[in-house]
């Protein structure tokens, strides 16, 4: 509707440079002629919206023109909005962009993350397509229990124990460490009744004579079970899911919100609400790997953050995440991945805060020396590393 040579200009949510609904229109977008986005992701422009806005501005010219101007602004403490965009823009040729995402990065940082990609394997591609959400129960108030009504429903029948799981939330996962668990799942899933009941004739019979504790506690919330839309065989069942045993294995685990990646090594058996994501291998290379710098600044570069500096972790973007092809440091990332474990193991255990910044000063060189590799694996330059560094 635009007349022939002019120009559009709008205030919008910037969503639609990365969100997966967005993708049509950034294709149409990049037949028009760009002239400027202004980004201010999370910053609080209009103080009582949460908003994530940006300032788009397009013409309906008939000459080509590829680059345009991009400024992401990281503050909202300056006098005038102009001249920070004078001071701050970068120019970016549109023939970058990737309709699967709009990364506004500048030519150098884009190149920096070719670089990343090219030097690599995708996450998904590594771990053959096996990045899986947590749980989703349909009824948390029924399934996830406190530590006194997990003591009390295993001291009533000891058969309990054998279907209360150690259950995690996102905000529970923090990288190297080993969770303090407060919550669990009681856990029955799809096909659990008829597999160990031999398809019994009275499914609620068989389970309060089997697991007479479970069932009687659960038995209040019946009338909310049976609403559920994503029930297993009987009410009290989760929902089918394919990898349920992946739970019990050797994995990473990740929140899907966080500052930046939180990723953990578990041997315990946890499960997690779908605010986390489980990925089952025993490989402490690719935990030192997913926890350095150089995936931080890959994945802050992908996804828009949310008030606050927050990031998604979204199942899309995380399997883009370059995992280096060279391993030639590999034995050593798993060792100091194991000493990341121990020592933090000990932090959470200390009762000195001597010991603790002790500890906290060995913590920091071993983190260190796996960014220090995973540079080297990448074969960063050292102005690449500052910008990795944000220098």
């Amino acid at each position: 509707m635009l007349n022939n040579n002019g120009l559009f200009g709008i205030i919008v949510a910037n969503k639609w440079m990365r969100s997966n609904y967005g993708e049509p229109l950034r294709k149409w977008l990049k037949q028009q002629t760009l002239h400027e986005i202004i980004d201010f992701g999370d910053l609080p422009v209009f103080e009582s919206a949460t908003t994530y806005p940006c300032i788009l501005i397009v013409s309906k010219l008939n000459k080509k023109i590829n680059s345009f101007d991009v400024t992401n602004v990281k503050t909202l403490k300056f006098e005038s909005l102009q001249s920070y965009i004078q001071q701050n823009r970068d120019l970016l040729n549109k023939n970058s962009l990737d309709d699967k995402g709009w990364n506004l990065a500048s030519d150098t940082e884009n190149n920096l993350l070719n670089k990343l990609k090219n030097n690599s394997v995708s996450l998904s591609d590594y771990v053959k397509g096996e990045i899986f959400y947590g749980i989703k129960t349909g009824l948390n108030e029924a399934f996830v229990i406190d530590e006194a009504t997990k003591t009390k429903l295993i001291t009533e029948d000891k058969r309990s124990e054998e279907v209360i799981k150690p259950f995690l939330a996102g905000r529970d996962i923090k990288k190297y460490q080993t969770p303090i668990i407060d919550k669990y799942l009681i856990f029955f899933p799809k096909g659990f009744t008829n597999r160990l009941g031999n398809n019994p004739k009275h499914g609620w019979k068989w389970l309060s004579e089997n697991f007479s504790a479970v069932a009687s506690y659960l038995k209040q919330f019946e009338d909310a079970g049976k609403k559920r839309y994503d029930q297993g065989d009987y009410w009290w069942e989760l929902r089918a899911c394919d990898y349920y045993a992946a739970f019990e294995k050797p994995k990473i685990m990740l929140p899907d919100i966080a500052l930046r990646m939180q990723a953990l090594y578990d041997v315990n058996n946890f499960y997690c609400v779908n605010t986390a994501y489980i990925i089952p291998v025993d490989d402490k290379f690719l935990l030192g790997i997913l926890n350095s710098n150089v995936v931080q600044y890959y994945y802050a570069q992908l996804s828009s953050s949310i008030r606050g500096g927050y990031l998604r972790f979204i199942k899309q973007y995380l399997a883009t995440i370059p995992i280096p092809k060279k391993h030639q440091f590999k034995e050593e990332i798993i060792n100091l991945v194991d000493q990341l474990l121990k020592l933090n193991k000990e932090k959470a255990e200390s009762k000195l805060q001597t010991s603790v910044s002790q500890l906290e000063i060995k913590i920091d060189y071993c983190e260190d020396r796996i960014n220090k590799i995973v540079y080297q694996l990448n074969e960063l330059t050292a102005d690449e590393i500052k910008i990795v560094e944000g220098k």
